[in-house]
């Protein structure tokens, strides 16, 4: 057994860390993780969530989903895999609520509508437009979500995304040419 291994996890590096959990070790190995790079995941969810209590959950659940795939990793620090589960996590919390709200506002608008208003052409457009968001990789869904329903701003969006303004604005406009050509000619 080498000096390294008799180290107490706080003081062990990353890699250290994760081998001896991988090796058999216990879930506690994976505490000092958790001390280490809670403050800098709760601090991303927080720019996404713009909740404290949601973005507290997201990290449970990335931790959650990085202990479950320690055996993916491959790197020297976990912090950057880590800030992308907890990115991809907050994403899809936020996404996975609107969803749930926006089918609860459009239930609510719906018994409010006459049914005078109601035609097969545009519940036909409707279905062609969920079938056509559906074909969307979750990046471009997630684009889509940020931009229209959260009516987030071009800066907000690359900054959370992690890429420039222009990149993101290239993005939509690729998103939404590809959701017209769906809509109009069928899958693609």
């Amino acid at each position: 057994m080498s000096a390294l291994d008799d180290r107490h996890p706080c003081e062990m590096e990353d890699k250290q860390i994760v081998q001896k959990i991988l090796n058999g070790g216990s879930t506690r190995l994976f505490t000092p993780v958790v001390q280490r790079y809670s403050g800098m995941m709760l601090s991303k969810a927080l720019t996404i969530t713009r909740n404290h209590d949601r973005a507290a959950e997201t990290v449970q659940m990335a931790f959650a989903k990085a202990y479950a795939n320690l055996d993916s990793w491959r790197g020297d620090t976990l912090g950057p895999w880590l800030l992308t589960i907890t990115m991809h996590t907050a994403l899809n919390l936020m996404e996975k609520e609107h969803r749930i709200n926006r089918l609860s506002t459009e239930e609510k608008r719906l018994e409010n509508v006459p049914d005078e208003t109601y035609s097969d052409e545009h519940e036909s457009k409707l279905q062609r437009m969920e079938q056509a968001l559906e074909q969307l990789s979750s990046d471009d869904r997630q684009l889509i979500t940020m931009h229209y329903y959260r009516k987030m701003k071009t800066e907000e969006i690359a900054k959370t995304m992690g890429i420039s303004q222009s990149n993101v604005l290239v993005r939509l406009h690729r998103v939404r040419d590809r959701l017209r050509k769906i809509m109009n000619h069928g899958e693609e």
